[in-house]
């Protein structure tokens, strides 16, 4: 498993341009509560950027977070402003 840590620079990529409150995080647990999967969607502004599910909140929103960031540096490398 890798250890980059994207919650964390997606947040800090934000925080620099957009403030604390650009990103806000949408979570429901699927299935079970006992043999569950949890799937999580990270919004910039109250739009979707990331959608992960994991077996864990914290796995479900390090997958929403790479996707998220992922895609916001393509939108910022090509001018788009969020």
């Amino acid at each position: 498993m890798e250890s980059t840590h994207w919650r964390l620079q997606l947040n800090n990529a934000l925080q620099k341009s957009y403030g604390v409150t650009a990103l806000t995080w949408e979570q429901n647990q699927l299935g079970p509560q006992h043999a569950g999967r949890w799937e999580a969607v990270a919004l910039i502004r109250y739009t979707p950027y990331g959608k992960g599910q994991g077996s864990t909140m914290g796995e479900a929103k390090e997958a929403a977070a790479r996707i998220a960031y992922d895609t916001l540096l393509v939108e910022l490398a090509r001018g788009k402003m969020i």
